[in-house]
């Protein structure tokens, strides 16, 4: 069958994409944990230099090195946010019952050579695969929309299974069209498997919000030793919550998992 390129939605462990459901359409959009997780890279970029800046203001240390790794973290973080807000998504339009792989700008003529009439859908597939590197393994779920003519477009591909499955059900019942017997598709199996790599990843997930933590505070601690103004040791204390915050929902997530 061959697979729709125009949207990649990669294989995250978490939700990065989701459907946006209204009586008028349904899109793909970027979820809040993508926008955030693209939001630290922009951040550390812009935080490290003023926070060595400050620090250092009033010695002879060159701040240029610092000033352009910030600016490379920026430039990341920026830009991967600049695309997963501009760029075109798959949209159902509900009202005409028409489907745009490459989505539907607002107030602008749609690609009407790339729209494909709802009518001719086929059918939701849902699958799932391991996905397995070197600090973490998890179950990677895949959404697409079939049509008549041997076209398959993916909607979702990540592995938030509960997030996933509303998702699909949303599809389902605002298209029409029948999940393909989702208890066995998705089997309890797997679900068990999903939540012992989620097991696995919860640790990884706490130590990396230990070390986090540390070097913010070492950061922060810095701050006020070389400094008497308040924005350099604020701005390095919003680091250390962020740590605090991390580590707090890996514990948070060891306890649900081992409850279940």
């Amino acid at each position: 069958m061959e697979k729709d390129k125009a949207f990649n939605p990669g294989s995250a462990n978490f939700e990065a994409y989701y459907l946006e459901v209204t009586p008028e359409y349904i899109k793909v959009k970027p979820s809040k944990k993508l926008l955030v997780f693209y939001s630290i890279f922009a951040i550390i970029g812009v935080a490290l230099p003023v926070v060595i800046f400050f620090a250092e203001r009033d010695s002879d240390a060159p701040i240029i090195q610092v000033v352009i790794f910030g600016a490379i973290f920026f430039l990341i973080g920026a830009g991967m946010m600049s695309v997963a807000l501009l760029r075109r998504y798959p949209c159902i339009d509900l009202r005409q019952r028409i489907f745009y792989p490459r989505g539907k700008r607002e107030g602008a003529l749609p690609d009407m050579s790339s729209a494909i009439p709802l009518s001719e859908a086929r059918e939701i597939e849902i699958s799932s695969r391991h996905v397995h590197s070197k600090n973490n393994s998890y179950t990677c779920y895949s959404l697409f929309l079939n049509f008549y003519g041997n076209r398959r477009f993916t909607m979702l591909n990540h592995g938030n299974l509960k997030a996933f499955m509303r998702d699909a059900r949303l599809l389902s019942q605002y298209t029409g069209l029948p999940l393909p017997q989702e208890e066995d598709e998705i089997s309890e199996n797997e679900r068990k498997k999903a939540h012992l790599y989620n097991l696995k990843a919860a640790p990884f997930l706490l130590v990396f919000g230990l070390v986090w933590t540390l070097l913010s505070l070492v950061l922060h601690c810095g701050a006020w030793i070389a400094s008497d103004d308040w924005f350099p040791i604020a701005f390095s204390g919003f680091f250390v919550l962020i740590g605090v915050s991390i580590l707090i929902f890996a514990v948070r997530l060891i306890i649900e998992r081992l409850r279940k």
